[in-house]
C-alpha cells in the first residue's frame, strides 16, 4: 500500500509515526513544502519526502492523508481523488462549504473513500450518550451544552 502524508506538522508527524509502527510494510511517503520540516521528517523516519504539490501529486499513492490547514484540504483532497486515492481528511474538513458536494461526488463516481479524522469519533463517553439519546429513553432534548479542553503543552509536549 502506497500512502502519502500531505502535511507534516505536528498531526502529519504523529500520523507519520502510527504508520510506521502498526503498518512497517506499507510504502510510506511524505510531502511538506517547508524545506526544513521536509528534512526532519526524512531524517528522523527515513522516508522519502516531496517539497512539491506537483512531485507529490505525480507518484502511485492509493492513500492520501491531507493534514495541511483547512483551507487547502479540499483543493487537496480533490487532487487525491482525481489520482485515484483513498483520501483522509484532518478535522476541519474545510473552513467553509465551498466544492465539499462536488468532492463527495467525485469520490462516489470513483468509488473512493473520504475519510474525515476526528479523534473523539468513537470515545466510548461520547457514544454512550450518543445512544442514549438515539434511544429516547430521556425523552426529546431541548438543549444540551458540552465543554472540552486540554492544555496543549501536556497534550503535544514538542510545541
Amino acid at each position: 500500500m502506497n500512502v502519502m502524508v500531505v502535511g507534516c506538522g505536528s498531526i502529519g508527524e504523529r500520523h507519520i509515526s502510527n504508520i510506521l509502527n502498526l503498518y512497517p510494510d506499507f510504502d510510506l511517503m511524505a510531502m511538506d513544502i517547508s524545506p526544513d520540516r521536509g528534512e526532519y521528517i526524512k531524517k528522523t523516519y527515513n522516508i522519502n519526502v516531496f517539497d512539491n504539490l506537483l512531485d507529490a501529486f505525480s507518484t502511485d499513492v492509493d492513500i492520501y492523508l491531507i493534514c495541511t490547514p483547512p483551507n487547502t484540504h479540499i483543493s487537496l483532497a480533490l487532487r487525491s481523488i482525481e489520482n485515484g486515492a483513498h483520501v483522509f481528511i484532518e478535522k476541519p474538513l474545510s473552513h467553509n462549504t465551498d466544492s465539499i458536494d462536488d468532492l463527495i461526488k467525485k469520490a462516489a463516481k470513483n468509488d473512493l473513500f473520504i475519510y474525515v479524522g476526528y479523534c473523539f469519533r468513537f470515545d466510548q463517553g461520547l457514544t454512550f450518550v450518543k445512544d442514549l439519546l438515539n434511544s429516547e429513553q430521556l425523552g426529546p432534548v431541548y438543549y444540551a451544552q458540552a465543554s472540552y479542553g486540554q492544555y496543549l503543552p501536556e497534550w503535544r509536549p514538542c510545541q
